[in-house]
């Protein structure tokens, strides 16, 4: 099964296993990654309360980005290793 499919709970709930499992410093990296993202959101929602159209571009940059991950997924398993083995 692949890490990142059509299912947000399973994605999330397989992502948040490699954090998990991830050594220190990599663990530190990957929480860096996550704040970055989730600053840039949340400044997003403070600067453009209730604005549907930030709300739009935010859900398609999320999304576009989800894309081009699965995507990377897709192409690193037909070589033969995924993105878990990425990370190991």
């Amino acid at each position: 099964m692949a890490l990142l499919n059509d299912s947000i709970n399973e994605t999330l709930a397989g992502i948040s296993d490699l954090v998990r499992g991830l050594p220190p410093g990599a663990k530190q990296r990957a929480k860096a990654a996550a704040v970055a993202f989730e600053r840039t959101f949340q400044t997003l929602r403070v600067s453009y309360p209730r604005d549907p159209a930030v709300a739009l571009g935010s859900a398609f940059a999320i999304f576009t980005i989800a894309e081009r991950l699965v995507n990377i997924d897709k192409e690193s398993e037909t070589k033969g290793s995924g993105m878990i083995e990425l990370l190991g």
